[in-house]
């Protein structure tokens, strides 16, 4: 019997309040079955669970979409991917790592066009106040 592609997909939190589900990215996914399966670590979705990561938010032309960071909220493994496009990209940061917004920013703005770097500037704001003010509620 063949050994069944294992496809890992993460429910994600746009800048927006919306929540869509993503298939994860094929270096991404052998990453993070690497560490579950031959590290075994049982809490392998802790890795992306809270951290923030680039996806597409429309369909692929001429090699290009409109990018933006969504949060990961959960991460489940499902045996088919997406259809449509619905992928991540490679690209991703611990939430902890926005409190340099410059090398966050950096990172995830990777070789995009100049409107996805804006995107992607925009979400990181966004997120960074949001993570700053969960911080300040803290105390």
């Amino acid at each position: 019997m063949a050994k069944r592609h294992q496809y890992l997909w993460c429910l994600v939190e746009l800048p927006n309040g919306k929540r869509e589900w993503y298939c994860i990215s094929k270096v991404l996914r052998r990453a993070l079955l690497w560490e579950k399966n031959y590290l075994h670590n049982r809490y392998w979705r802790n890795t992306l669970i809270g951290s923030y990561l680039n996806v597409a938010r429309t369909r692929y032309h001429h090699d290009r979409a409109i990018i933006t960071v969504g949060r990961v909220i959960r991460v489940k493994i499902l045996y088919y991917p997406t259809q449509d496009w619905h992928w991540t990209r490679n690209q991703f940061i611990a939430a902890s790592q926005l409190e340099n917004f410059t090398t966050a920013y950096n990172y995830m703005k990777h070789n995009y066009a100049w409107y996805n770097k804006l995107l992607i500037h925009h979400a990181l704001r966004h997120w960074r106040r949001i993570s700053a003010s969960k911080h300040c509620n803290k105390f």
